[in-house]
């Protein structure tokens, strides 16, 4: 018998639980819904959730501050943060307070249908980003040698470069989703044992990784 999996989704966007009930994969899964950050914590203090997906509407300032809330109340939580746009500064305190994802608008259905199930199903995961130092235009992190550690990380990159048009985006993820995997796969073996240490610089000219 699958075992029950259950996912608090705070606000009510209809497309956000559209794509929640497809990530389900073979699992029994159970959604409910809070109407905002409040109710959320009231809930979560009733039961525990194996995944927290924020409200989409709320500020990335406003997802910081719940997800600190439920960390201090269920250290291992998931949450996956969304918000209407990113910034650096969000990304940066979102990866130090440990969200397990962060997507701003607009949506990419398929990778947050891919994360949400991974999710469900990672364990040990807490420890995969370490902040070493950072500031918007420097980061430095410590990534443990795991696939999804890895595809966490791109989305969190992916992120931080939302200012950028499209065409530059796209292939500046390219080529570091390249070097990342390339480093996690074959020179580390993706052994969770193992870790890399990551640095990207950020000036008016240049992104160097």
């Amino acid at each position: 018998m699958p075992t029950l999996k259950t996912i608090l989704l705070v606000g009510a966007d209809p497309t956000v639980l559209q794509l929640l009930q497809t990530a389900a994969n073979g699992v029994q899964l159970q959604i409910e819904t809070a109407p905002n950050n409040a109710m959320c914590l009231e809930l979560v203090n009733e039961q525990p959730f194996d995944l927290v997906v924020t409200d989409i509407q709320t500020s990335g300032m406003d997802d910081l501050e719940l997800l600190r809330r439920l960390r201090w109340r269920w250290p291992e939580i998931k949450v996956i943060v969304l918000a209407p746009q990113s910034t650096a500064e969000d990304v940066i305190e979102l990866l130090r307070e440990h969200a397990f994802g962060y997507f701003s608008q607009p949506l990419d259905a398929s990778t947050f249908v891919h994360m949400v199930t991974q999710a469900l199903q990672v364990k040990n995961w807490q420890d995969g980003i370490e902040i070493l130092s950072a500031r918007p235009e420097w980061i430095a992190l410590r990534v443990r040698c795991r696939r999804m550690t890895a595809e966490r990380l791109l989305q969190f990159m992916r992120e931080l470069r939302m200012d950028l048009p499209t065409d530059a985006r796209e292939n500046i993820g390219s080529a570091f989703r390249e070097m990342l995997m390339n480093a996690l796969e074959h020179g580390a073996g993706f052994d969770p044992h193992k870790s890399v240490e990551i640095c990207a610089v950020r000036t008016p000219r240049l992104i160097l990784y």
